[in-house]
């Protein structure tokens, strides 16, 4: 086999799709939790870079890099929050925001 580093550079720098964040965990719909973690890949070839934020519903989102966990605690009873997350890949592309909604409480 002939290793031919510019032919996957080349293949880097062609790729145009926007990466895919894959969401492995996450509180139910409905959860007693006050605190999560919340664990995600990325499905790009490329490897990925995330930012992250957790807010109460309507409130906007305030994103921070993070790596392919993210930590929320002090979660309030009665509130409903709004985990988002995006990737953006190795050559740039940047994916749409991952959005899950969850409430704490019952």
């Amino acid at each position: 086999m002939v290793d031919c580093p510019e032919t996957v550079v080349a293949l880097l720098s062609s790729d145009v799709n926007p990466p895919q964040v894959l969401l492995r965990s996450f509180p139910n719909l409905v959860s007693n939790a006050t605190q999560w973690i919340f664990r995600f890949d990325c499905l790009d070839v490329s490897g990925c870079s995330f930012s992250c934020s957790v807010h109460e519903l309507g409130d906007p989102p305030r994103r921070t890099p993070c790596g392919r966990s993210y930590r929320v605690d002090q979660l309030v009873d009665g509130n409903e929050y709004v985990f988002e997350v995006i990737a953006t890949d190795g050559v740039g592309n940047v994916g749409e925001p991952v959005v899950y909604s969850w409430k704490i409480g019952e």
